[in-house]
């Protein structure tokens, strides 16, 4: 519990504003660096420029590198573009996984021209993952995992070859079937 309160604590400077722009970035790195290391003890710091990743961890035999920004609103979005330049040119290794941390953006601030940015390169946490990590109500781990995996959605071709059990495909009605039918009927569709 103590650990919270202090990384509560130096969360809580970044939000003064007697910090310069660097200062800010190299807090921020730390506070991300400290809630990686909850789960990798062996996490990597580079405190380089705000446009390359800064926290490099390994997470269940994969690479992560995260780059985090504290711009918000329409820089955001450049700053967004800046760390994807940044990422490119980097060295990067086969099948490491890339995370942008917005932690000036809340969620309801994603907008698409945001998430255009980053593509299929990377995924986007925001303001508010950064700070139900922070306070420990969630692992920045498990939301990095959440953000990598895919959304389980019924493709037309799953559902023509049946889907899964009961003619479902995960937790969702086969096109043209009717729900509540099928061997399966009585469990709650999601």
């Amino acid at each position: 519990m103590e650990d919270v309160r202090a990384l509560l604590a130096e969360y809580g400077q970044l939000r003064g504003d007697g910090l310069s722009a660097a200062d800010r970035h190299r807090l921020l790195v730390d506070v991300v660096a400290a809630l990686v290391r909850r789960t990798d003890a062996e996490a990597v710091v580079d405190h380089g420029s705000p446009e390359e990743p800064a926290v490099y961890f390994e997470l269940a035999g994969r690479d992560y590198a995260v780059t985090v920004t504290s711009a918000s609103g329409t820089d955001a979005v450049d700053a967004a573009r800046a760390a994807v330049r940044a990422r490119e040119c980097a060295e990067i290794r086969p099948g490491e996984r890339w995370v942008l941390v917005c932690a000036a953006t809340p969620g309801s601030a994603m907008d698409d021209a945001l998430r255009s940015v980053l593509g299929s390169r990377g995924v986007l946490l925001d303001r508010d993952h950064l700070e139900a990590a922070v306070c420990d109500l969630v692992r920045f781990a498990v939301l990095v995992r959440a953000a990598f995996r895919r959304p389980r959605t019924c493709s037309r071709a799953a559902g023509r070859r049946g889907g899964g059990p009961g003619g479902r495909c995960w937790g969702r009605p086969v096109p043209g079937q009717e729900p509540g039918h099928g061997p399966l009927s009585g469990l709650p569709v999601r």
